[in-house]
């Protein structure tokens, strides 16, 4: 039977489901790649006005006549729900001062939920017994056996076994109006309903905002860097164009190497596999670790695999 593969954050417990490795190695795709770029600070979250008390604001509440710091403790008890943070925020103008820095750390949370940034990563096919050396910890291998019940005994079956039926697809780009809560049935997608609620002009991009904002952008000189933070290694790319291909060429592992393609003995078992990935601009690696301090760079050795793989299968115009 055909060897099917999956891409799993284990970390995440999520897994995209694929079919052969043939079908998929050749085909971009940029929004699995986008899961792995951990998000930054969007420039709205930064940029509130001082927080002053207007006196021409009617306190309907004896909340609002509260000490700021009791009412950033009562945010920060809605942390976890950015719903609820927003809904109590925007009970006035002053509380959505006091609350600005308590939303963006909800904010920022449900957003790094959702990014794989430091996700131990595989692509791992269905006849795989073993798994890397590491992969799972003992405690995570105990838990999941339980969950796979009596069979399968192998490690690589028991993760085949639960990424099929108990790990979730990846979840759709975050959208507060999306949201099946029933608070907001009553919102339309560009917000102004609340802006209208919350009579603040600056609401509006916590409640429309477009994920990309919190992505960062890619200057013309800038690199991509797909990193390993397991042992410090990366890709560079000046572009992402290949990405995909360079990230399933070093995170698959299979016990069987047939891959419905050629060439699948250059990179199985991959030499990523199990390990913590993500992606991120060469500028802000440089600022976090210096230039090349302590890592390596792997981008020429991938790219002659990938140039291989290409040529086997007839790929003559491939260029990494």
């Amino acid at each position: 039977m055909r060897q099917k593969w999956r891409l799993i954050s284990i970390d995440n417990q999520v897994a995209v489901h694929f079919s052969s490795m043939g079908e998929i190695f050749w085909e971009e795709r940029k929004d699995l790649l986008a899961r792995l770029v951990r998000p930054i600070v969007p420039s709205f979250c930064n940029s509130s006005p001082p927080i002053t008390r207007n006196s021409s604001v009617v306190l309907a509440s004896r909340l609002f006549t509260l000490p700021v710091e009791i009412l950033v403790t009562i945010a920060e008890e809605l942390l976890e729900d950015y719903l609820d943070l927003i809904c109590f925020s925007l009970a006035c103008v002053y509380l959505w001062e006091v609350t600005q820095k308590v939303r963006y750390r909800s904010l920022y949370a449900e957003l790094n939920k959702r990014s794989w940034a430091g996700s131990r990563m595989i692509l791992l096919g269905d006849h795989a017994k073993e798994l890397p050396e590491g992969c799972l910890t003992r405690e995570e291998l105990d838990e999941f056996r339980l969950k796979a019940g009596e069979e399968p005994v192998e490690e690589g079956q028991i993760l085949c076994e639960l990424a099929a039926i108990y790990f979730s697809h990846p979840r759709s780009r975050f959208c507060l109006s999306a949201s099946k809560d029933k608070r907001t049935q009553f919102f339309s997608s560009s917000g102004r309903e609340l802006r209208k609620l919350a009579q603040i002009e600056q609401v509006d991009p916590w409640l429309s905002f477009d994920e990309d904002s919190f992505t960062p952008v890619r200057g013309a000189l800038d690199h991509r860097l797909l990193r390993n933070l397991s042992k410090r290694e990366f890709v560079k790319k000046s572009n992402s164009d290949n990405l995909t291909r360079a990230l399933y060429s070093l995170v698959g592992f299979s016990s069987d190497p047939s891959v419905s393609m050629y060439g699948g003995e250059l990179f199985l078992p991959g030499a990523w596999a199990g390990d913590r990935i993500d992606i991120e601009l060469a500028s802000i690696h440089d600022q976090e670790h210096g230039n090349g301090s302590g890592w390596t760079d792997i981008t020429a050795s991938v790219a002659r695999t990938l140039e291989m793989i290409a040529s086997q299968n007839r790929y003559d115009d491939f260029e990494f």
